[in-house]
């Protein structure tokens, strides 16, 4: 099998793995989630896709009358600092993916929100248990990644102080309206929206297209290369193989260097990596049934556990088996 059409789901696997998360340090900011599901009005945001920006987090509870009210002056707020390098994100207060979408249609919410149902993101935070006694909190994390308290009294002020030294990656000045999707997506880290967008407008009509398009390729392909050169930096087959998949991914549509395409090919076939790739397609099988709607069937999958981290032992797979047995309470 080609290695470039190998899809595994990494994320996936790592969310199976149920957490008891510790509130983490406050100059930390915490992971925002890789799971799709878990986000409305946008795909997801990562730490690292906005590394250099400001972000502000606002978080809130559903059922407060106070909360509904303060929404349209947030909105004029981030409005206010539209072409800034400032991304505004909502966190729910424990609610599911439905009842938060029914929300933001009510309140006209047009940030992208985090579906925080099992309020896991909110301990990470540590903001405390957002609720009627406790309605809204903000915090924000600055360019150069630390996470601080930001003030709900003035708003203005935090977002200026989320902007201190943020920057985008590539100046939006003069970007065409037809090209600025693609720019965003660029500044969001979603490459993959943006490639077959700038590279049909590299040969349009239009100077002032094919210009832009220009500093967003020269762009893209100057982090792709970085990216390629990060592989030399690690020895370890399977993290380059990941790595590699990623950047497959991030780049989709992207014409890759051939050295690296040979590179691909001779790490699929390795054995180490021949190992880990069964023990993951293995895991699969464990995750279904874990999350059977039979109890029986979860049971005696849980009871499978033992032999698959001895047969699998050395593995990322067998490693996250043996998390989720000590979450179930294994020995």
């Amino acid at each position: 099998m080609n290695w470039l059409c190998v899809r595994i789901t990494f994320i996936a696997a790592l969310c199976f793995v149920w957490q008891n998360a510790a509130v983490l340090h406050a100059q930390a900011a915490p992971e925002l989630p890789a799971n799709p599901g878990q986000w409305v009005n946008a795909p997801p945001l990562s730490n690292a896709s906005l590394a250099g920006k400001g972000v502000v987090l606002w978080y809130y509870e559903e059922g407060c009358p106070s909360c509904r009210a303060k929404w349209p002056a947030l909105v004029e707020l981030s409005k206010k600092y539209e072409g800034e390098p400032v991304v505004f994100i909502a966190v729910n207060s424990g609610n599911s993916r439905q009842e938060v979408e029914q929300y933001a249609r009510q309140t006209r919410v047009p940030w992208p929100i985090i579906v925080d149902s099992t309020r896991e993101f909110e301990k990470q935070s540590g903001v405390g248990e957002i609720s009627l006694r406790n309605i809204y909190q903000v915090r924000y994390i600055d360019a150069a990644g630390k996470f601080q308290p930001g003030s709900v009294a003035d708003m203005d002020e935090t977002v200026k102080r989320a902007l201190a030294g943020a920057a985008w990656k590539v100046d939006p000045a003069g970007m065409p309206t037809s090209l600025r999707a693609a720019w965003q997506a660029v500044e969001l880290g979603n490459y993959a929206v943006a490639v077959p967008v700038v590279k049909k407008a590299l040969n349009d009509r239009q100077e002032a297209v094919k210009v832009a398009a220009a500093r967003l390729d020269t762009f893209l392909q100057d982090e792709l290369q970085k990216e390629i050169d990060g592989l030399a930096a690690s020895s370890d087959k399977w993290t380059n193989y990941k790595t590699m998949l990623s950047i497959v991914e991030r780049y989709k549509g992207f014409e890759l260097p051939a050295d690296f395409k040979t590179k691909g090919s001779e790490l699929h076939a390795d054995a180490e990596v021949k190992k880990q790739l069964d023990a993951l397609k293995a895991f699969e099988g464990l995750k279904k049934g874990l999350t059977s709607g039979s109890p029986i069937v979860r049971k005696k999958t849980a009871d499978k556990l033992d032999d698959f981290i001895t047969q699998h032992a050395g593995t990322e797979a067998a490693e996250q088996a043996a998390a989720i047995k000590e979450q179930l309470g294994g020995t």
